[in-house]
């Protein structure tokens, strides 16, 4: 399978619902999987009705072979979980029609196929960022602030039990907060979630990254999410979050799995 050099897209977009889509990709594989795709879907979809949160699975076998997984945030409802993974691969089935090299992230949920098997493997190739467009003041007080929450997150989503997810925020005056989520997809084990975790996080302190000293980032890799914001937005919501302008980008590149 071919590699691709990364790209940079940039747009302002309106601040969307939790489930909204984020990004979708599709990679041309040649040859026609559609069979193959069905029969993936449709054990996904089962697997996370029973069990909630991820799921993954394969049908077939050798060249003919496609790796499906679905994974939903932690925090969503099991109702919200369904309904998103409904939603993605109605929505891969029309927009990557029979090609088995693809994704598309939700807020809520990230699905994807390929034709390599990439389950338990660090992949963090096809990020796509979200970053708001309002700048910190404090920058220095911010770094530290986020540090320690981020800190908090991925120690959390690394322990065992955890299923992948982490949560926390921290006071950064005494009316404002920070929120900070971390969650790997399910067939990560430890050192290759801490990587991919690890990865997503210089995308908040590069002096090169448009999320650097931004009040609120999400990166979603295919192996990872993070993000953080100065609103609750994971559940329980001790608030309604506030509407806020946002900007996207989505860095297309294919790495090597590791």
């Amino acid at each position: 399978m071919g590699y691709f050099l990364p790209f940079l897209f940039a747009f302002l977009v309106p601040i969307a619902s939790a489930s909204d889509l984020l990004g979708t990709r599709c990679f041309d594989t040649g040859k026609n999987y559609s069979a193959s795709i069905l029969d993936v879907e449709r054990m996904l979809l089962f697997q996370i009705a029973q069990h909630g949160g991820y799921s993954a699975a394969t049908s077939g076998s050798g060249s003919s072979a496609v790796y499906g997984l679905l994974q939903c945030r932690g925090d969503v409802s099991l109702n919200d979980c369904i309904q998103c993974g409904k939603d993605a691969a109605n929505l891969l089935r029309t927009q990557c029609s029979n090609q088995a090299d693809a994704r598309v992230w939700y807020d809520f949920c990230f699905l994807r196929y390929d034709t390599e098997n990439f389950f338990g493997k660090s992949d963090s190739g096809a990020v796509i960022l979200y970053w708001n467009v309002n700048t910190v003041t404090d920058t220095a007080m911010f770094e530290r602030k986020l540090k320690g929450v981020m800190d908090s997150v991925r120690g959390q989503a690394l322990k065992p039990n955890s299923g992948g997810l982490g949560r926390d925020k921290v006071k950064l005056s005494p009316f404002n907060e920070l929120y900070g989520l971390a969650q790997c997809t399910g067939d990560l084990p430890t050192a290759q979630c801490a990587s991919c975790l690890a990865d997503a996080y210089t995308y908040f302190q590069d002096n090169g990254s448009s999320c650097k000293d931004q009040q609120g980032c999400r990166v979603l890799s295919n192996g990872c999410y993070v993000r953080y914001e100065i609103y609750p937005f994971y559940f329980p919501l001790y608030s309604s979050p506030k509407p806020t302008p946002v900007s996207h980008a989505y860095l297309s590149g294919r790495k090597k799995l590791h």
